[in-house]
């Protein structure tokens, strides 16, 4: 009789932000977005907290239920433990996230036209830089199977990647 719905997957609020600044010859652009007030029901963190034998565990299995460590969340580890959801593994899907971020630096006209070129930008750029959460899964933003009828859901699936860009833009 215990029993009952928890979690919902759905945020109070995403916002996001994207702006450029220049000075002086110099841009930042830099889009930044956030999500906050969702659950996420972790397969991954339940199926590595079974403590069954029967697959990995994470380093919380080290601090598990012993009769000489019974000051614990972390159940005893059990070879027959039934495959039941908690409450134990819906976690805050709260985050921030530093999508994209670019720098330049647009060389002045006085400097280009002797050298034949009428514009030139180097640039370094990054995408999905930071992710700052106190989700322990490898990202909050989690859609198993790719459906919106399994949002809020994580079994594990790859998490963005981050990537760097170094280019230059010329035209001559």
């Amino acid at each position: 009789d215990d029993r009952t719905l928890i979690g919902n997957p759905n945020p109070d609020f995403m916002w996001g932000i994207n702006n450029t600044l220049e000075y002086k010859g110099f841009d930042l652009n830099f889009f930044i977005h956030g999500v906050q007030g969702n659950d996420i029901y972790s397969f991954l963190m339940f199926e590595l907290g079974l403590l069954s034998g029967l697959n990995n565990a994470t380093t919380d299995a080290l601090n598990r239920w012993t009769p000489s460590n019974t000051n614990t969340d972390v159940p005893v580890a059990n070879g027959n433990r039934a495959r039941i959801s908690s409450s134990r593994y819906v976690f805050d899907g709260s985050f921030i996230r530093f999508k994209n971020i670019s720098l330049g630096y647009r060389f002045p006209q006085s400097i280009l036209s002797r050298l034949g070129i009428s514009y030139l930008r180097p640039y370094l750029s990054a995408q999905n830089l930071i992710t700052l959460t106190d989700y322990p899964g490898f990202d909050p933003e989690v859609n198993y199977r790719g459906s919106n009828t399994n949002q809020g859901l994580d079994y594990g699936g790859y998490p963005y990647v981050s990537s760097y860009t170094f280019g230059i833009q010329i035209k001559f």
